[in-house]
């Protein structure tokens, strides 16, 4: 591999010019692209498929006429006003008339006074205009939310209700909220972390040319990874975190790879040994093969996230994976052209060399590597230490979406639900949504009306429900007897009650809704107890099926339990094969993939003691604990770590092996590679952390979560693990290192 890579160098650096402008072009075409891309990425989310809550929302859609399958609020409220004013009931009409023109919507409730309190405030003070959307997708619910928006905005302008603060919020809103305030929050991030970047860039080079090289790689690999997305959604959606990662990872890996690269490159140049075409070839021949080894490893950690059944987490696997290889495509071509054609100003301005660069660094790295090689097992059991001790709050992590409010307050869906929230109403926009069959089949009404009964009974019973509606929950004013009469003669009761059709009966009436609605000091961890209690019900005569928001996050935290051994099987099983082939040796693939491991975990536990139990949670901006962890921020944060963490040992690995084939001197070699990749190494980590701690300053909880996570996760390796336990290992290891690979 290296001959072909020192081929590679050769023949770049004659057509340096060519393969220059060859990048130009197709850079300048895929900007014109990317500016496309993120009005085609989708803010929906799917259904889980095979899953009850998928099965639930597939037969309202399919089956029914009910329309507030989907449904949303928007929410009047005012600290003076009241709802009863005759002007405001003109306003609230006109709004609600203004809704049924817009596409979509299905029926638009204005609550009167037969609602009693539901979506209207004891005080008088607050109401909520209910929008039915019929029985289509949480994904199609979501694209009608920007439009409904702007359909009350106009309408207000029209008919304004001065003192009366509005919002639109519910589930679909929440969504659409969250996903498009994730695009916005991580823009602000990548702008507050590219100062940064650029600082530690000059401290490392000293040099404002060779300092704008990796930067510049890093925003031409965002810009190519994003050119792409407007192709692959003519046959697949693409949801909008991949623009997050691909921003995220193109910053982070394209100045890594580029900034080991330019850096053996002045190495070769400043021995004076070689001409330029010679100091490229030789470049692309050791630092070229590790960056590959390292973007392979890369690859493999993200391909796991392809392995889950999120369609947000496939989509974040695939922008990982086009950008990282969008780096690696930039990084072995375009980059040793521009090498070559700057070669002479490389160290431009030479007055900013004494005063930016990292003086004394590699005495320091020096001294640092003789005190481990003298106390490889102190250093190794230290390193082990503190990662163990960082990594047992793991055992005690609460899987979970938080309990607490967690959304930014700045999100309109929020201060929507803060307002239903105040007005006792916070559940009314997430009900348990209960199919009801016959166990023998056929028309589930007017067969089946005992067996309603009692499932009304045993729901009423429980104190976490609030509010039940169904065939025999028609409203408070009708009694046991009434509902048995209403029955009796079905086909005239559907003509009276013609609610019963639309709201609560399949269109064949082989199939009934109930709907539940819980109680609002009812948490998050009771809700979704109370739907696994009732899908195992047993009433007589009718079979449950178990849908609604809380039903899909139950379904959540399973799919994703059992992706976790398969992602976690495949990505290692696979990173170890390729450290095999990479490095011909038995024992420094397992060794690596133990340490990865351990900082992985390490990152788990620090999320937890900072976001479960609010230690120094202040720091992050946030009041205190947030009580959980999602199940999706550990995935995420280990198929991304796994491969950047692996990324460091590659880089050090290959050095070491390299030295080591030289004099066969296995302290020696240890000692050489660590000086000699060290400050490089700490450097790419001061970056990566930079761009990571730039997203754990968001103001989204869970994108703080997964920005301290990886960022944790990079701190911890290149200190800990790269910087001592990687070494102490290796001198402890001595020849073994290298068997069978190396005689």
């Amino acid at each position: 591999m290296q001959a072909i890579y020192r081929q590679l160098g050769h023949w770049i650096f004659r057509h340096r010019i060519g393969v220059g402008l060859f990048w130009l072009v197709v850079l300048i075409g895929a900007g014109v692209a990317a500016r496309r891309a993120p009005t085609l990425l989708d803010a929906g989310s799917l259904p889980l498929a095979e899953t009850a809550s998928a099965r639930v929302e597939l037969t309202l859609g399919r089956d029914f006429a009910q329309p507030f399958a989907q449904s949303l609020a928007v929410v009047f409220h005012s600290t003076n006003a009241k709802f009863d004013d005759p002007e405001f009931q003109r306003t609230a009409d006109f709004v609600a008339s203004q809704l049924r023109k817009c596409p979509g919507v299905v029926r638009v409730i204005v609550p009167d006074a037969s609602f009693g309190h539901r979506f209207r405030g004891a005080d008088g003070h607050a109401i909520a205009l209910l929008v039915g959307l019929g029985g289509v997708s949480i994904a199609d619910a979501e694209r009608r939310v920007a439009p409904l928006r702007d359909t009350v905005r106009r309408a207000l302008i029209t008919n304004p209700a001065p003192g009366w603060a509005w919002h639109v919020t519910g589930q679909a809103a929440m969504i659409h909220d969250l996903n498009h305030f994730n695009a916005t929050d991580s823009e602000r991030a990548e702008v507050r972390a590219l100062p940064f970047i650029l600082f530690v860039l000059l401290l490392v080079f000293g040099s404002l040319v060779s300092a704008a090289l990796p930067l510049a790689l890093g925003l031409a690999s965002i810009t190519l990874a994003m050119s792409i997305a407007p192709a692959v959604v003519q046959f697949a959606p693409l949801h909008i975190l991949y623009q997050n990662v691909v921003t995220l990872l193109g910053l982070a890996l394209g100045i890594d790879y580029s900034l080991f690269m330019v850096s053996r490159y002045r190495e070769e140049i400043t021995n004076g040994e070689q001409t330029a075409g010679q100091a490229l070839a030789e470049t692309l021949a050791t630092t070229g093969v590790a960056v590959t080894y390292s973007g392979i490893t890369v690859l493999i950690g993200l391909a796991g996230l392809l392995l889950t059944p999120l369609f947000e987490l496939r989509s974040m696997g695939l922008g990982g994976m086009v950008v990282v290889a969008s780096s690696l495509a930039l990084t072995l071509t375009l980059l040793p052209a521009a090498l070559a054609l700057l070669t002479p100003w490389l160290e431009s301005p030479r007055k900013l060399a004494p005063i930016l660069r990292l003086t004394g660094s590699r005495q320091r790295w020096e001294r640092w590597s003789d005190f481990v090689l003298r106390r490889p097992v102190s250093a190794l059991l230290l390193g082990l230490v503190v990662l163990l001790g960082m990594s047992a709050p793991l055992l005690g992590i609460r899987p979970g979406f938080p309990d607490k409010p967690w959304l930014p307050e700045k999100m309109e869906t929020s201060r929507g639900l803060a307002a239903l929230q105040a007005m006792g109403q916070g559940q009314e926009l997430t009900p348990v949504n209960l199919l009801v069959r016959a166990q023998a089949g056929g028309e589930v009404l007017p067969s089946q009306v005992d067996a309603f009964f009692s499932l009304s009974e045993k729901l009423h019973a429980d104190p976490r429900v609030a509010r039940v509606f169904g065939p025999v929950d028609l409203g408070d004013d009708l009694q046991e007897f009434q509902l048995r009469t209403l029955y009796l003669n079905f086909d005239q009761s559907l003509e009276s009650h013609p609610e019963i059709g639309s709201l609560i009966l399949s269109r064949r009436h082989e199939c009934a809704l109930v709907q539940i609605v819980l109680r609002d000091r009812v948490g998050y961890a009771d809700s979704l107890a109370f739907v696994r209690e009732l899908a195992t019900w047993n009433v007589p005569g009718i079979t449950l099926e178990v849908g609604g928001h809380w039903s899909y996050a139950n379904d959540f935290d399973a799919v994703l339990l059992a992706a976790y051994p398969v992602v976690f099987g495949i990505v290692t099983g696979v990173t170890l094969l390729v450290l095999f082939f990479a490095f011909r040796s038995f024992l420094v693939p397992i060794k690596a993939l133990l340490l990865n491991a351990l900082s992985v975990t390490s990152a788990f536990g620090a999320t937890v003691v900072v976001f479960q139990w609010g230690w120094g949670a202040s720091w992050l901006g946030l009041n205190g604990p947030v009580g959980s962890i999602p199940l999706n921020i550990p995935l995420i944060v280990f198929c991304v770590t796994f491969g950047l963490s692996m990324d460091y040992e590659v880089f050090i690995l290959t050095r070491v092996r390299e030295e080591y084939l030289r004099d066969r001197d296995g302290d020696g070699s240890v000692r050489r590679g660590l000086v000699a990749t060290g400050g490089l190494i700490s450097g790419a980590a001061a970056i990566m952390a930079i761009v990571f701690g730039a997203f754990a300053l968001a103001d989204v909880v869970l994108v703080k979560m997964l920005g301290f996570g990886l960022a944790v996760a990079v701190v911890v390796d290149a200190l800990v693990v790269r910087a001592m336990m990687v070494p102490a290992a290796m001198k402890l290891a001595g020849r073994w290192n290298w068997v069978p690979g190396i005689k």
